[in-house]
């Protein structure tokens, strides 16, 4: 009699290589989903800056923040997108396009307004800010950027 050849894997070999694509894969979509929600942070930094440059140059020019006469404060949860249209129909009819009214994770972004239209203090803050991928006001995930201060504005 002869001796018998194997033609093929056993089911512990199979069950081994199954377990380790499993782990890599696990591993492979905690990282994606780490750069991917690094790339948003990232986006949304940018756009806040492109707000900033376009309010300040709308300021240079009408002497406050848009929209004129506007006293809006962000502390609603989530923000409201029409509050801050109003803002990008203001700056989009001095031509700077491009802007939106929604964060990368799909909120309203929220704009404090508090610039010299307003009866706030000396010194207050004029922000626009996201409330982040949870979608709650005041978290540690939120990420806010100062446009103006109202003290060091000429008011």
């Amino acid at each position: 009699m002869g001796i018998s050849k194997r033609a093929g894997f056993t089911i512990v070999e199979l069950l081994i290589v199954v377990v380790v694509i499993g782990i890599l894969a696990a591993i492979t979509i905690v990282a994606y989903n780490g750069v991917t929600e690094q790339a948003r942070i990232s986006q949304a930094n940018s756009e806040l800056a492109s707000f900033k440059k376009a309010m300040l140059a709308y300021k240079a020019v009408y002497g406050e923040l848009p929209p004129i006469g506007d006293s809006w404060n962000y502390n609603t949860d989530p923000p409201d997108c029409t509050r801050l249209g109003y803002v990008i129909d203001a700056l989009s009819a001095e031509g700077y396009k491009g802007l939106s009214p929604q964060d990368p994770w799909g909120n309203c972004w929220g704009y404090d307004d508090n610039d010299c239209n307003t009866s706030s203090a000396a010194g207050a803050t004029t922000r626009i800010k996201s409330v982040g991928p949870d979608s709650v006001n005041g978290n540690a995930d939120d990420i806010s950027l100062l446009v103006s201060t109202k003290e060091a504005a000429g008011c």
